[in-house]
């Protein structure tokens, strides 16, 4: 007897379903991003669905999320125009991410400094 939970059923509906948007619009021609956008939601949909413990890590990483995500553009452009990296190029993505996130950790740092100095003189 092979007992299947809800949960796992929708991630694999929710997987097979966004494949197949993906797929379709690859099909038709959707090219600027339709990959991306697929990869991404295979992506989230496989993070919701695994319930991991929460760490000093993941907290760090969820507090920083939205910095990289804002960040991104501005890191990418800067790049392109003073590294002279091409654009959608594996170079030009991976020196973004790495410098989004340390851009991102750094506004952290010193948001969470101000906070605690403004805190203490309140």
């Amino acid at each position: 007897m092979i007992l299947h939970s809800p949960a796992s059923d929708r991630l694999v509906t929710g997987i097979c379903l966004t494949l197949c948007v993906g797929a379709s619009g690859l099909a038709f021609g959707w090219q600027p991003g339709t990959l991306q956008l697929t990869l991404a939601a295979v992506a989230l949909l496989a993070c919701c669905a695994l319930r991991l413990p929460e760490t000093a890590a993941s907290r760090f990483l969820a507090r920083i999320a939205m910095g990289v995500y804002l960040g991104h553009p501005l890191v990418g452009s800067i790049l392109m125009r003073t590294a002279g990296l091409e654009r959608e190029t594996w170079a030009l993505a991976g020196a973004t991410a790495i410098g989004a996130i340390a851009l991102a950790a750094l506004l952290e740092m010193l948001g969470s400094r101000i906070g605690s100095q403004v805190s203490r003189r309140v």
